[in-house]
């Protein structure tokens, strides 16, 4: 037996509360876009140079094409505070584009929910679904080369994305505290930042609450007079 075997692991709660500022949001949607750009550039040349000695093109990329699964990604994740893994595994028939709704399947640690979609993720899924519809895929981000599977990683490009826009100290999972912390900055209750994280006890949202003092003020308020 491993010596090891009857070690528990030590259980910390993750206070850590990093979200985007204003400046750090424009630095990296700055990279993003200009990274689409260039992507639909390079297609443009390499069908452009295959066209002329005859060669089968490249799928075209349109105006308002993504030109992979990363920047839809990141705002669905920006706008919704899914996990990344719930995001990787998150099916098609698991949205609703009717009533403007994503479902997040139970996890160990985690409640079942249903996510309202802003118009901004809903914009941006809308068009990513309709983009990969031929694939065929029961996922909304297939991997490219196994659409039976879904994607497993982005740690390149993310890494890429956050090297060139020079934000520092950023983890994927901070794109999760930028939208609860951006929910509790305009006053939303923690109990609906807590049903829309999926938290089961309101001990794990209350890391947020500080980020509410005008709440807080006007809660305690009440008692004058």
């Amino acid at each position: 037996e491993h010596v090891l075997k009857s070690l528990k692991i030590l259980k910390c709660d993750d206070t850590r509360v990093r979200y985007l500022s204003e400046i750090e949001v424009k630095q990296l949607f700055d990279v993003l876009y200009t990274r689409e750009a260039k992507i639909k550039k390079q297609r443009a040349s390499a069908n452009e140079w295959r066209k002329k000695r005859g060669k089968p093109l490249y799928p075209e990329l349109k105006k308002n094409d993504f030109t992979d699964h990363f920047l839809p990604m990141m705002i669905v994740t920006l706008n919704t505070g899914v996990r990344r893994s719930e995001l990787l595994r998150l099916k098609r028939q698991h949205v609703n584009l009717e009533k403007n709704t994503l479902f997040v399947e139970k996890s160990k640690n985690y409640m079942a929910r249903y996510m309202p979609l802003n118009k901004t993720a809903l914009k941006a899924i809308k068009q990513w679904l309709k983009q990969t519809e031929h694939l065929n895929s029961l996922y909304v981000f297939p991997s490219p080369l196994k659409p039976e599977k879904h994607i497993v990683s982005i740690k390149t490009v993310w890494n890429n994305v956050r090297e060139a826009s020079k934000i520092k100290d950023l983890r994927w999972h901070d794109l999760r505290h930028d939208f609860a912390s951006k929910l509790v900055m305009k006053e939303v209750s923690l109990y609906t930042v807590q049903k829309l994280l999926g938290h089961k006890k309101i001990g794990q949202t209350m890391k947020y609450a500080h980020l509410a003092p005008s709440y807080m003020a006007e809660s305690v308020g009440r008692l004058d007079g």
